[in-house]
């Protein structure tokens, strides 16, 4: 199966997104939460979305959806590259892997292990 693996703020930082300007990050981060559960619910797909966790505030977790979504919060101190790339050494079936980042370090890292990648 198809699963995507998304580097959240660097997606939701995008201009391309027409984010409503009244919310805050949260309140973005959400939106775009909710965006990529109909994504994945409508392309029958796999996605795993990882946000940097840069306060202590926000427990690090992962939590999954019913739409085949799951949500990773790094732990404090810990960038979601790392994440990612550890995601996709890790992967068993990197050719099923779709990463979506325009950092560079992880798409190197996806072409060297057969994973498609787009920018965000």
């Amino acid at each position: 199966m198809r699963t995507y693996l998304i580097d959240g703020y660097n997606l939701l930082h995008q201009a391309v997104h027409a984010m409503p300007e009244h919310l805050d990050l949260h309140g973005k981060r959400e939106h775009l939460i909710r965006l990529l559960s109909t994504f994945s619910s409508r392309q029958r797909c796999q996605v795993m979305v990882v946000f940097d966790n840069r306060s202590e505030r926000l427990l690090p977790s992962s939590r999954k959806s019913s739409g085949g979504l799951e949500i990773i919060f790094t732990r404090p101190g810990q960038e979601a590259d790392q994440v990612i790339q550890q995601k996709i050494r890790r992967h068993a079936h990197p050719g099923d892997l779709v990463i979506v980042s325009s950092d560079n370090e992880i798409r190197y890292t996806a072409k060297d292990h057969g994973c498609q990648s787009l920018t965000s």
